[in-house]
């Protein structure tokens, strides 16, 4: 079965067996978020074991990956046995598990025989709504970095606040029965892109000169 072709913050699939249910596999961005941590935690890994001399030290990292696996196999065997308990078959229950696996976090879980529709309300705006908040992230960032060290900041930096306001604004607008933690996004790029407007005018009122 192909992904269920409905964009929202979560992830979304068809099961693999004649039950053809569909399964909330948890928020899509845990994937890279679950990758990237899992690569760093290998890198400072190699990099602890290479520099630091056997001790406590050089096994915090690694340690790090072994709490990773064993919440990754948890996570794992949950996910089997609930869809084995709902009458999907061995090979359907698998697949579907080593996807909802990736997935997992405090606050992202499987769900199995959901409505996309009726658990996510906003629809094709929960996909927007965080990548405009990730965007928002990158670009105050590397402003802050760039206002800190640096006497002049680029004339681009302004028109992309005021864009990431507008567009979050838009979407708090116009987007219904918006859940609260896409509400809380679109807010939170209003009032950091707001506040990093106000700090480039201020760099401007101080400039030399």
């Amino acid at each position: 079965m192909k992904k269920v072709k409905y964009e929202s913050i979560n992830t979304y699939v068809q099961c693999y067996c004649e039950r053809e249910q569909t399964i909330l596999l948890g928020w899509g961005i845990m994937l890279y978020a679950n990758i990237l941590t899992l690569i760093c935690c290998l890198g400072v890994s190699i990099l602890f074991l290479v520099s630091v001399p056997i001790g406590l030290y050089s096994f915090i990292f690694p340690g790090f990956i072994a709490v990773f696996a064993f919440l990754f196999w948890w996570s794992y065997r949950e996910c089997f046995k609930d869809m084995i308990s709902a009458g999907h078959s061995h090979a359907c229950s698998k697949k579907v598990a080593l996807k909802a696996m990736w997935r997992q976090s405090l606050y992202s879980r499987y769900v199995i025989d959901v409505d996309p529709v009726e658990v996510d309300p906003q629809g094709d705006y929960g996909t927007p709504a965080v990548g405009l908040w990730f965007a928002t992230i990158l670009v105050n960032t590397i402003f802050l970095v760039q206002y800190a060290y640096e006497t002049s900041v680029s004339v681009v930096y302004p028109v992309l606040f005021t864009l990431s306001m507008i567009a979050s604004t838009i979407l708090l607008v116009r987007v219904k029965h918006m859940r609260v933690f896409v509400t809380i996004l679109c807010i939170l790029n209003i009032f950091t892109s707001g506040m990093m407007l106000t700090f480039y005018l201020l760099a401007l009122l101080v400039k030399p000169g």
